[in-house]
């Protein structure tokens, strides 16, 4: 059972903001210091972020990572890119919540 989320303190502005960023439909878009900026790539960069993800793809399965766009997470900046790939653990991929950017191995 999920529980309704606490609002008595009000309401994380930085956090609203980015999820409502995650769910513009029809295009992509990005924060970046606190304004909404469309992302129009081009074919040249499509084409060069396929050939990092064909290359990245076999080992990403041996390290039992996940790769994909993700759900990344900046707290306390005014800045939220949606990365081309990222890749993780799949232990934290699960549960769907965003990941700060830290080093792991």
């Amino acid at each position: 059972m999920t529980r309704a989320p606490d609002y008595s303190q009000g309401i994380n502005a930085e956090r609203a903001l980015k999820f409502a960023v995650q769910r513009i439909r029809g295009d992509r878009v990005q924060i970046i210091e606190g304004i909404i900026e469309p992302v129009s790539p081009t074919w040249d960069h499509e084409r060069a972020a396929k050939l990092v993800r064909r290359q990245l793809e076999k080992r990403v399965d041996e390290l039992g990572c996940v790769e994909g766009a993700g759900n990344p997470g900046l707290p306390g900046s005014s800045t939220l890119y949606i990365p081309d790939t990222a890749v993780v653990p799949e232990e934290l991929a699960k549960g769907g919540s965003a990941l700060p950017p830290t080093r792991h191995r």
